[in-house]
């Protein structure tokens, strides 16, 4: 299972910010058109704020998944490159590169997130809207955002290692997870083929129930008790205790 979180985590937060977090996540799942919220928020309309909270968002993507992605961005073929390009890098993955890059990154990253990125940069200190070239392994392209790079990076360097493939994964889908449209992605990969849960946890001030065990939403795909996510997670997803008390990082702070 390869596993990627976001979270937010501090000493106090009011409503309203809480609320504004939770619309950037909604604003994330939009595309999926799953009906109701993802997150209920009637369950925090009568506390007013948020103390030693964690918000949390877990995206579980079983093998099954990372197969699947493993197929459509390790292709190998196409051309063979020229003696040039074969001097600056080419090699059996750069025939497929641009195919990966314009029929996969960019519209499940957004076209026109990247034309907008590719014409800022067109314009960058020289005042003019042609578009600035550029080459990754002997391929030229009009235009490449850097994320992108790092993953044609990670295309052509995937491990033999067994313990490094492992590395690869989580560095592969948290470029993919924190660049790509998360409702597009989830689409891609398969509801099947991963889980997606947004945990809150914290003192909530004036609610009665302000001491409760910490928020679940609703989910998104398909929980695979077959495929544990580890001995710590396991533990507390079993014994039904919040990660903030397994982790103890009530007090940090940020991302």
């Amino acid at each position: 299972v390869t596993t990627i979180e976001n979270f937010w985590a501090g000493w106090d937060l009011s409503k309203a910010d809480l609320f504004k977090t939770i619309d950037g996540i909604d604003k994330r799942l939009k595309g999926l058109k799953l009906g109701l919220p993802l997150i209920d928020r009637d369950t925090f309309n009568d506390m007013r704020r948020l103390q030693l909270y964690e918000v949390r968002s877990t995206l579980l993507v079983y093998e099954a998944g990372m197969d699947q992605l493993r197929k459509k961005f390790l292709v190998t073929g196409g051309s063979n490159g020229s003696s040039i390009q074969r001097a600056i890098g080419w090699d059996q993955y750069s025939g497929r590169d641009k195919e990966i890059v314009e029929n996969i990154l960019i519209p499940l990253h957004g076209r026109q997130k990247y034309e907008n990125f590719c014409y800022s940069e067109a314009n960058r200190g020289s005042g003019s809207n042609r578009p600035r070239k550029t080459s990754f392994k002997g391929v030229e392209y009009d235009c490449l955002m850097p994320w992108m790079r790092q993953v044609l990076e990670l295309r052509h360097n995937y491990p033999d290692d067994r313990e490094e493939r492992v590395k690869w994964a989580t560095r592969f889908m948290a470029l993919l997870e924190r660049h790509l449209d998360l409702a597009q992605l989830i689409d891609y990969v398969g509801r099947e083929n991963l889980f997606y849960q947004v945990k809150i946890s914290g003192f909530r001030t004036r609610d009665e129930n302000g001491d409760t065990a910490e928020y679940r939403s609703s989910t998104v795909g398909t929980f695979n008790n077959k495929s544990r996510a580890g001995v710590f997670k396991d533990f507390v997803t079993d014994f039904n205790i919040t990660s903030t008390e397994m982790n103890a990082n009530y007090l940090s702070e940020g991302y």
